[in-house]
């Protein structure tokens, strides 16, 4: 302890760069971690289970037969993409998931990017908590 407090006293400015070292790894450890391909399991009482909870409403409803209901979760572009607006609207079938089996790849507000079932949705925040899926791909 006393050689720590010796380098401090003699070299100050290597104390401060290393004490902001250690400040920016804690604060940004978590976000490099999530950065993986699959991403982060969902995080309790945070806000990016509204996307995951709309993502995983899309897939129940696609799955079902229920389009109308399906259509209603996408953006106006990916409702065109889907054929909404048709007799015969065709909403993209992701298989099934669980809120266990849902990654999160991306949560900056207003964009989210959740990983569940056989694909990948980009959504959207329309309005304060208004979340819509954007975009949907192969995972």
């Amino acid at each position: 302890m006393q050689q720590l407090i010796r380098i401090v006293e003699r070299r100050p400015l290597i104390a401060v760069a290393a004490l902001v070292v250690v400040v920016l790894l804690v604060g940004l450890g978590p976000r490099l971690v999530s950065f993986g391909d699959d991403g982060h399991a969902l995080r309790e009482n945070s806000l990016e289970l509204i996307p995951a909870a709309i993502a995983l409403t899309y897939m129940d409803m696609a799955g079902a037969g229920d389009r109308s209901g399906a259509c209603s979760a996408l953006t106006d572009e990916a409702a065109d993409a889907s054929r909404c607006d048709t007799p015969n609207p065709r909403p993209r079938r992701c298989g099934s998931a669980t809120p266990e089996d849902v990654r999160v790849g991306r949560f900056t507000p207003p964009f989210a990017t959740i990983h569940a079932g056989d694909c990948t949705f980009k959504l959207e925040e329309q309005g304060s908590g208004d979340w819509r899926v954007a975009e949907i791909t192969d995972r």
